[in-house]
């Protein structure tokens, strides 16, 4: 896929400008071409569970100092050394969470991706790259599905612990399909969306019966 793109530097985030769009069936694709690759060297074991722990903001430079620091607080050691809890897990991974209009993500484009695996547009919760945002009319076409979503539908039991406000766009990306962020009640919604499309909290409430809070 060819695409024409132009770097506009507005300090301090850099704003992408690309004259196409990602729909969800260019992420499905290469999620499918990297899947296969990885499992030439499949694991056959069967996990009984799934938990997925969410540290929002918690990047590679977030949890570097958290590791020095922890480390400057233990006798004996300088600081790098130390290990966190996961640093200590068997296998672990890093997942690229950008979006498809900035170089900088919010929680509600990065929910989408590691919820639904599709990059989406900044302050946009499960729906693709073809969502205009703050329209309600591009929302439906634009729809993807969740993890949690495709797992209830096998029958397994799906649910959310949160800290955040359970609309908070972290977890709401497990569920919710908004242009905007912001649509957590209905009052949040702008006019044209009122009595079309659902906010944040009717939809958890009405939509989604099989996840537990």
């Amino acid at each position: 896929m060819q695409v024409t793109m132009k770097l506009i530097l507005l300090l301090p985030l850099f704003i992408i400008v690309s004259t196409e769009t990602w729909d969800k069936d260019f992420w499905y694709n290469q999620n499918a071409e990297e899947l296969n690759l990885a499992l030439q060297q499949a694991n056959t074991n069967v996990a009984k569970n799934l938990v997925l722990a969410i540290g929002d903001g918690m990047g590679v430079t977030t949890t570097t100092a958290i590791r020095v620091y922890r480390g400057q607080l233990t006798p004996g050691l300088l600081g790098e050394e130390a290990l966190l809890s996961w640093d200590k897990f068997p296998h672990t991974g890093m997942s690229k969470t950008y979006c498809t209009d900035m170089t900088t993500t919010d929680s509600a484009a990065s929910a989408t991706a590691y919820h639904c695996g599709v990059k989406t547009k900044y302050e946009a919760i499960g729906v693709d790259d073809t969502v205009e945002r703050n329209v309600c009319a591009t929302v439906a076409e634009a729809t993807v599905r969740s993890v949690l979503d495709l797992a209830a539908e096998e029958g397994k039991s799906v649910g959310i612990v949160t800290t955040d406000a359970v609309v908070g766009a972290s977890p709401s990306g497990a569920y919710a399909h908004v242009a905007l962020r912001d649509w957590r009640a209905d009052y949040e919604l702008p006019a044209d969306a009122v009595g079309v499309c659902k906010d944040i909290a009717r939809q958890l409430v009405e939509d989604n019966l099989d996840i537990r809070v």
